[in-house]
């Protein structure tokens, strides 16, 4: 990146979201917001990649806050996010235990009008059964379907883990041979072992 800088030439917005993925991935959150304000500095108006490798950044480096006003700072720039900036953003909050704010941005992208793709679902799922709503994980869980959309591995044992962290063997036993039924999934490591736990509560 120096390089291009010394040649005199200016980098494009491609570069500058190359780079802030690569210094979030780093774990180098602190220069990843540099250089997005780099792109500012050089009259680059930054896209939604740009937007998508800072919030990511920022929300692994446990700057929740930041990261959720560098979403916000995207309807200020008219910058419209996608279903992959909603679920970096959810994923960063129920990493932090923010379950009623992930819950609010995934009801924001139906007042946006956009589609949450599978990886959303997934992301709000994870974050609730954290948080000990696995019923709530469960109704977002049959919202899937409708939106002509197959669950994941992730969200079935996301569910298995929840019902046996809340005791709820049966659920817990329910959600395992629901994968069988998918005709396209099978259990793994995750799945067995959740409900290994779910048994021995």
């Amino acid at each position: 990146f120096a390089e291009i800088e010394r040649t005199g030439l200016t980098p494009d917005s491609h570069c500058f979201s190359a780079l802030i993925t690569a210094l979030g991935g780093a774990g180098r959150a602190d220069e990843a917001e540099r250089y997005f304000a780099r792109m500012t500095q050089l009259g680059l108006a930054p896209n939604r990649h740009c937007f998508n490798a800072l919030i990511k950044a920022l929300g692994t480096a446990g700057r929740v806050d930041d990261a959720e006003r560098c979403f916000d700072a995207m309807d200020q720039l008219g910058v419209v996010p996608d279903a992959h900036c909603f679920s970096t953003l959810i994923a960063a909050l129920g990493t932090a235990g923010r379950v009623a704010d992930a819950e609010r941005h995934f009801a924001k992208m139906e007042q946006l009008g956009v589609a949450p793709d599978l990886h959303c679902f997934s992301t709000l799922i994870s974050a609730l059964t954290k948080a000990g709503k696995v019923d709530d994980a469960q109704q977002v869980f049959h919202q899937i379907a409708s939106r002509g959309l197959k669950p994941d591995l992730v969200c079935f044992n996301a569910l298995i883990s929840g019902f046996a962290d809340a005791g709820r063997v049966d659920e817990a036993e329910h959600w395992f041979a629901k994968i069988a039924t998918t005709g396209h999934l099978k259990p793994d490591r995750i799945s067995y072992s959740a409900l290994i736990q779910a048994n021995e509560v």
